[in-house]
């Protein structure tokens, strides 16, 4: 039986339950999250150690940089304007780093 409209996800008929009928009946494996949630573990621990997300203000007299951006909302798709305002904001931010100033790119 075809899913009413409604009961389609997103658009993505091949995404819904009635195409695939064991996907609810099958046991889920959870080794990859469990691998995937090891390596987190071991990256967040070498950041720590490596102090990466720590920042050092410097003095007063110092120059300062902030750059901020625009985190894309959860409610749309990507798309190239995206990747365009950021990769302007890394460029700044590493430009001002070549420079000697001090700056915070959160």
């Amino acid at each position: 039986s075809w899913p009413h409209s409604a009961d389609i996800v997103r658009g993505r008929p091949w995404l819904h339950r009635a195409f695939f009928p064991s996907m609810a009946e099958a046991p889920k494996s959870t080794a990859r999250r469990d691998g995937l949630q090891a390596i987190e573990a071991e990256v967040q621990k070498k950041w720590d150690e490596m102090k990466v997300f720590e920042c050092d203000a410097g003095e007063a007299s110092d120059e300062k940089f902030m750059v901020t951006f625009p985190y894309p909302y959860m409610n749309g798709m990507l798309h190239i304007g995206h990747a365009y305002s950021l990769t302007k904001a890394v460029f700044a931010a590493h430009f001002n780093r070549l420079l000697g100033k001090k700056v915070l790119f959160p």
